[in-house]
């Protein structure tokens, strides 16, 4: 998996970052200053993100801005604004067993050091003309519901519930002679809450952007994290590289870049739990819901590219 290298004979090291206490202490210090800042913005611009999701096709169909709030703030602007924004990893992520393709990165638990908040996304769902993920940080318990069905099935359903509300007939025509595997996959996606019935048909529990909701929204979430990034993200990244160098983490340099962004990363999900201080951001439930800041979008739009 490259995940380790032998430099010698008998003897193994880890091919990542990995920071030990002190030095995650020494990075960390980047992160609450440029967070309070970040957050100070976020805020100032709810009143136009608000306003500018009311024009939505999304906003249309029956979605409310109570609704998206959390997608909006975490996914939308704290997760892909920042990468819209420029703060990027330069290299394509390693190929790993099963298909995945990702870095790895860490560092040890820092019993007196409070965690920061990090944007992150989870997706388990293999969907053929859509993305879907969920928007995680540590400080965020969810309460995970088991599922018995296989995630094919239920991603066959959530694209088909993206379409158009279905009966239970209908959503079962697609399982040909195995019926059976599309009732067990409607009750799981009903449990997991990404999807609901509601007067004998079943809908998406979640939002799903499409174009029309991109060109609506894609102008006010640039024009809030360009300069949030320019402003505040690099000017407060500016010397990790040399303290990075000065901890003896020079053999990896070719891995800072995913540390700039997984730093961002730290910066912007930290300010959301300031916004959840200021009421700007409602206080999620403990623990959240399977569906909590969870989203779909059609592939290719800008909002979320």
């Amino acid at each position: 998996m490259t995940v380790l290298t032998a430099p010698g004979k008998g003897s193994y090291l880890a091919n990542f970052i990995a920071f030990d206490a002190e030095d995650w202490r020494r990075v960390m210090r980047f992160i609450p200053e440029p967070a309070a800042e970040a957050a100070h913005r976020f805020a100032s611009v709810e009143g136009r993100l608000k306003a500018a999701f009311e024009r939505t096709p999304l906003a249309a169909s029956g979605w409310h801005w109570a609704d998206v709030i959390w997608v909006v703030y975490s996914v939308l602007v704290a997760n892909a604004g920042v990468s819209r924004a420029g703060i990027t990893g330069v290299r394509p992520a390693p190929a790993r067993p099963r298909g995945g393709s990702y870095w790895l990165g860490g560092h040890e638990i820092v019993p007196d050091l409070p965690s920061v908040w990090t944007t992150g996304l989870n997706s388990d769902l293999p969907l053929e003309t859509m993305h879907l993920a969920n928007f995680w940080t540590y400080q965020i318990e969810r309460d995970w519901a088991a599922v018995v069905s296989t995630a094919r099935d239920r991603a066959k359903i959530v694209e088909l519930l993206a379409k158009a509300p279905v009966t239970e007939t209908e959503a079962l025509t697609h399982f040909g002679d195995e019926g059976e595997r599309g009732r067990v996959a409607l009750a799981d996606l009903v449990k997991t809450g990404l999807a609901r019935r509601q007067n004998g048909r079943y809908r998406i529990g979640i939002p799903v952007f499409t174009e029309g909701d991109s060109d609506v929204l894609t102008p006010e979430v640039d024009g809030l994290m360009k300069p949030v990034v320019a402003d505040v993200v690099i000017p407060a990244l500016r010397h990790v590289d040399s303290l990075l160098d000065e901890m003896g983490y020079g053999p990896w340099r070719g891995q800072y870049p995913e540390w700039h962004r997984w730093l961002a990363g730290n910066i912007t999900g930290h300010a959301l739990s300031y916004l959840v201080e200021q009421a700007v951001l409602p206080r999620p439930p403990s623990p959240a819901p399977p569906s909590f800041a969870t989203l779909a979008w059609r592939k290719g739009i800008s909002l979320v590219w």
